[in-house]
């Protein structure tokens, strides 16, 4: 955020970054100031390793950030690739009159026409965009490491959420979210689902929000940490919060609680405090359940879940979780308060004591059989200091285990097109994958 802030502030003609850095920079810059600060539109891309380019538009283009949004793995070379490559190799560039460097497809509304070069460049063959592109053209480029390569805007500070964007000035809740909450409990309940086993209960809720749009950062508001119960937008961690939660109370069957509207909305909020927080308590920005290992941790000592992935021949992950403060300046809390920073560091040497166990990428396939529906996949890290790089819920598909998430990279909430052990091993930011299994309340 500070280099991109830097790069406006400046006469550069180009930026380029990592996909994470750069959406958090549309987010908490605006798209004005990011596209309105010279003659220039930007050129956004996003990896998608189980879609093609014209697929990954994204919400960019929707919002008319961008006119062109493509997909490459070497933009500092300005090659054109036509596949995607791995996540985190990814750049987002500026460039002049609508001119991609970069190569792509539209999705959505245009921005400002596509210009010389622009959509009918995307048309011509990869050494006849090679030929158009002028090694002038790159002039200076400002270039922004990636501080969180992953693949999700997560509800904990170390993943993709974005506790890199300014604080937001809106309310916690809202009476549309209310709606859907109580819409899809009496819909669960209407099913029958009260009477299914727990892992049939996650899945079927889960997909009832296949389709809802991704955004990052709807638990970073402005002001003291709140409960935010926002179920009109999901990033990976509040969509599986949400279904589990939703599973909860459709499995506890209180044949009164949609009968009263306070009754529902206090219950509601009692579960969601109990997954986010630890021990169920909200007591400021550092009593919430950042690291997604402690977040698994947490909520098998309430019952919520069963850690699984040891029992299905995981190994032991060693290293020492430390990413927020070793980056203070990416969260807000944490440079607006010296206390916050001391808690978050007292949180991180527990977080490492603690074992956390996964199952290395290499291993999914042979163990897949033994993870069931509803169960919640974290994808684990490569990122020193960092356990988890994103989440979802498990889906089987055509005899084949899938993800079921809100991914970074997409528009929305949906079910992997690729099986989750290929996934894992298409995104070199990711090892392997810890499991919980949902349980029921009683």
């Amino acid at each position: 955020m500070a280099a991109t802030n830097g790069f406006l502030a400046s006469t550069g003609r180009g930026l380029a970054g990592d996909h994470a850095t750069l959406r958090f920079a549309l987010d908490g810059f605006g798209g004005a100031s990011m596209t309105g600060a010279w003659p220039w539109t930007s050129c956004v891309v996003f990896p998608r390793p189980d879609k093609g380019p014209e697929d990954c538009a994204g919400q960019p283009a929707a919002r008319d950030w961008a006119h062109t949004v493509v997909m490459t793995g070497s933009c500092f070379q300005a090659t054109p690739i036509r596949h995607p490559g791995p996540e985190g190799t990814v750049c987002m560039l500026w460039t002049p009159m609508g001119r991609c460097l970069a190569g792509g497809s539209s999705r959505g509304r245009s921005s400002a026409g596509t210009g010389p070069g622009g959509l009918e460049n995307m048309n011509k063959k990869p050494e006849q965009r090679r030929r158009n592109r002028s090694p002038g053209r790159w002039l200076r480029v400002a270039v922004v490491m990636p501080l969180i390569p992953l693949a999700c805007a997560a509800s904990r500070a170390p993943s993709l959420r974005s506790d890199l964007i300014v604080g937001q000035d809106r309310p916690a809740e809202t009476e549309e979210d209310w709606a859907i909450a109580r819409n899809t409990l009496a819909w669960a309940i209407a099913e029958g689902l009260q009477d299914r086993p727990v892992g049939e209960v996650v899945t079927a809720i889960a997909r009832s929000f296949v389709g809802v749009p991704y955004e990052p950062g709807t638990l970073e508001l402005a002001g003291p940490e709140r409960l935010v119960v926002n179920l009109r937008t999901f990033d990976c961690v509040t969509l599986v919060e949400h279904v589990l939660v939703l599973a909860r109370l459709t499995l506890a069957a209180e044949s009164d609680l949609l009968g009263s509207e306070a009754a529902f909305r206090e219950s509601y909020r009692g579960e969601l405090r109990r997954l986010r927080y630890r021990d169920g308590v909200l007591a400021g920005y550092p009593s919430r359940l950042h690291y997604f290992s402690e977040w698994i941790r947490d909520a098998e000592a309430k019952g919520i879940v069963r850690a699984v992935a040891r029992d299905l021949g995981g190994r032991q992950d060693p290293r020492p979780i430390a990413f927020m403060s070793e980056h203070p300046d990416a969260y807000r809390q944490l440079g607006e308060d010296a206390e916050v920073l001391r808690a978050i560091r007292e949180m991180e040497v527990e977080v490492t004591a603690q074992p956390r166990y996964y199952i290395p990428e290499s291993e999914i396939r042979a163990r897949e059989q033994g993870i069931e529906d509803g169960d919640v996949i974290a994808a684990v890290s490569t990122l020193d200091g960092l356990d988890i790089a994103h989440t979802g819920i498990a889906v089987w598909r055509d005899n084949r285990l899938h993800l079921l998430h809100a991914p970074l990279v997409g528009d929305s909430v949906e079910v992997s097109e690729r099986p989750l052990a290929e996934r894992i091993q298409g995104f070199s930011s990711q090892m392997g994958i810890m499991v919980a299994r949902p349980l029921a309340p009683g």
